[in-house]
């Protein structure tokens, strides 16, 4: 829910959309594990959320689905669903703004928890998207 900072930065998708399956995928692999070598909290969250989005929209057959999912390690499976999941509908631009929240954090949500958080991911922009941003702030006083 944070509204702030209002100019973020936003984290660009690390492949190009022409690229086929395979290299996107490779090439999202190498961002997931630059982003762990540099310790960047905010970039393992975007670099996940991209795993996530590309497995849940980009991806066409389960079977080319199953062949990515089996070459990830299950924390990377599991985590950039998760990430994908909560924050489908705000995006990465809410994930820049997160101070704390980390992927260890949301591997260890309870799956009440997890379904929680996607539901009120969904129900606070869903109504929050055209609002103003003063309506905003009341919005986020009032949760």
């Amino acid at each position: 829910m944070q509204v702030f900072p209002t100019d973020v930065e936003c984290c660009p998708i690390p492949y190009e959309e022409a690229m086929s399956a395979e290299e996107k995928f490779q090439v999202l692999m190498e961002a997931v594990g630059r982003s762990d070598r540099l310790g960047s909290r905010i970039l393992k969250l975007s670099n996940a959320f991209y795993l996530g989005q590309f497995l849940e929209k980009k991806v066409r057959t389960k079977i080319q689905r199953d062949f990515f999912v089996r070459q990830l390690s299950e924390h990377y499976r599991t985590t950039s669903l998760q990430v994908y999941y909560i924050f489908e509908t705000p995006g990465v631009i809410q994930i820049m703004r997160m101070t704390k929240t980390s992927l260890t954090m949301i591997r260890n949500l309870s799956l009440n928890e997890y379904q929680d958080l996607v539901a009120k991911s969904l129900e606070i922009f869903s109504g929050v998207e055209n609002l103003g941003a003063d309506d905003v702030t009341i919005v986020r006083n009032e949760q």
